[in-house]
């Protein structure tokens, strides 16, 4: 190979660097402010649990499992049935975890509001 072909292809090889950078940056754009497949399932998954729950749909469990499989196949095509199960039991985890700081938080803005602790418990039998 010459000097001169050397030098060209060098220098195709960073324009095709150039285009590349330019096309991934084009893409990384129009990704962004737009929701991946998994933030879509868990929002639809608490928005179809919180309208169930709060309109005492009879059979809940049944009719949250077909909204979530229709979710999944309609909007969030991306997602596996076995992505699913495991991204919506760690959303069930985090749920259950986050109730004690949840009732913590209403508990302590409760004190402050009103001046009375809403921990009733006096007599501190369970500190010995």
């Amino acid at each position: 190979m010459t000097p001169m072909d050397e030098y060209y292809l060098k220098q195709q090889i960073q324009k095709q660097k150039r285009q590349l950078e330019d096309l991934q940056k084009e893409l990384e754009k129009d990704q962004k402010g737009k929701l991946t497949d998994r933030e879509k399932m868990v929002l639809h998954f608490c928005c179809s649990m919180t309208i169930a729950k709060m309109t005492s749909v009879a059979n809940h469990k049944a009719t949250i499992e077909k909204m979530v499989e229709n979710i999944r196949i309609n909007r969030c095509r991306s997602l596996s049935e076995e992505d699913v199960v495991e991204l919506l039991d760690e959303v069930n985890e985090e749920m259950l975890a986050g109730k004690i700081l949840f009732q913590h938080l209403i508990d302590d803005t409760t004190w402050k509001m009103t001046g009375e602790h809403p921990n009733k418990n006096t007599n501190w039998r369970d500190m010995r």
